[in-house]
């Protein structure tokens, strides 16, 4: 940093000084400061697409979406032919919803599109946008087209063209789906509804579901708790070589063994959503009534080590129902994330029907109302941080 900081000092206009100098604070997550170095990088050299793009993101790391909003403009009206500048500005704009700037961006692409991925992007983006005529057009070439005979690939353009000309009765298949396979469960969670009485989904119903799965972008695995069910096993196998299939297991990740945590791994489209809702063994076994804080501290080390044998893409997820019990400890949540290592963090509110002494939501708690959306800023720098 001190050498880049006096050849900068020295040499004004030294446009790579410069980006080097932003490129080291945007690695060191110094948002702020890297921001700073990127828009004097883009004075020197306004057609430099590299710093805005890192400005852009840097802007985005900082929460302030009016600033990267103004820089994608600006990055847009760039002539530039780089395919990878193109994709990533295609993604910015569409997670604002600039569906007009994205397809622009898209369409820019060398070849028209650089994968079949993105194409159907484009697709989407043209129903948001309201082109139907011209996505009506691109899907009837694709449809014939050799290239994208597999049942997933006409399946989607199916759907978007049904999208498009608004039909109710569709002959696509679903392309997302929900399962909940048992309501057998390990633990007795005092803010669960499960019932009474033990279920799981039908050999009959596992193969309606196994039917589905060629044409799914998207499928998540719920419980009760997922690998208590028999048939779980047969099922996740018959995943196995499904390119655009994406799966989520829910679980709370006290029976994932190391045979489990391998086989994960080894799939890059898995993630894990795993239910933990205190960081305090206390707090912990009391919510997740037979749970061992323990064995989940040891489950999450064999699942972190399974990932970085494999250097896995699989990604963790940390959920936590906020209650009375464990409120003031939203911070620490975070911080456990960092130390075991997870992607992400989610945090919803208790759910129960009737008078609950624990939901301080329905009950308007309004003190420890008060402290949450006092902690809300706190948690969300941390997360950035992290």
């Amino acid at each position: 940093i001190e050498q880049f900081k006096r050849i900068c000092q020295s040499e004004k206009n030294n446009e790579q000084a410069h980006f080097e100098l932003g490129k080291v604070y945007y690695l060191q997550n110094k948002f702020s400061r890297a921001a700073e170095v990127f828009k004097e990088t883009a004075k020197i050299n306004p057609n430099n697409i590299n710093a805005l793009i890192l400005l852009i993101k840097s802007y985005q790391a900082l929460g302030q979406n009016g600033l990267a909003k103004e820089a994608l403009k600006r990055a847009a009206a760039i002539n530039i032919m780089d395919d990878q500048a193109h994709t990533q500005l295609f993604g910015f704009f569409r997670a604002e919803k600039m569906y007009d700037l994205a397809i622009n961006e898209c369409e820019k692409i060398s070849n028209g599109v650089a994968n079949k991925i993105m194409l159907m992007d484009l697709l989407q983006l043209y129903n948001f946008a309201g082109e139907h005529e011209k996505l009506a057009s691109k899907v009837s070439s694709l449809l014939a087209d050799p290239c994208w005979q597999e049942p997933y690939l006409q399946n989607r353009l199916l759907n978007e063209l049904e999208i498009a000309q608004k039909k109710t009765i569709l002959e696509s298949k679903p392309r997302i789906l929900l399962v909940t396979l048992t309501n057998r469960c390990n633990l007795n969670c005092y803010m669960c509804g499960r019932g009474d009485s033990d279920w799981e989904i039908s050999p009959k119903i596992a193969e309606e579901i196994f039917n589905l799965f060629p044409y799914l972008e998207l499928i998540t695995w719920q419980g009760g708790e997922v690998f208590l069910t028999k048939n779980f096993n047969q099922l996740f196998e018959k995943t196995f070589g499904l390119e655009y299939l994406k799966q989520i297991i829910i679980t709370n990740a006290l029976l994932v063994t190391e045979e489990w945590a391998e086989r994960i791994a080894l799939r890059n489209n898995v993630g894990l959503t795993i239910s933990i809702d205190s960081v305090d063994k206390k707090i912990y076994e009391y919510i997740r009534r037979g749970a061992n804080f323990e064995k989940l501290v040891q489950n999450l080390k064999i699942i972190n080590r399974a990932r970085k044998n494999h250097s896995s893409q699989m990604t963790t997820t940390l959920r936590c129902t906020i209650m009375k019990a464990n409120y003031d400890q939203l911070e620490r949540f975070i911080e456990f994330a960092r130390e075991y290592e997870f992607n992400v963090v989610q945090m919803a509110p208790i759910s129960s029907d009737g008078y609950d002494p624990e939901n301080i939501f329905t009950n308007k708690d309004r003190g420890i109302l008060h402290h949450i959306a006092e902690a809300t800023p706190k948690i969300r720098e941390l997360a950035k941080k992290y």
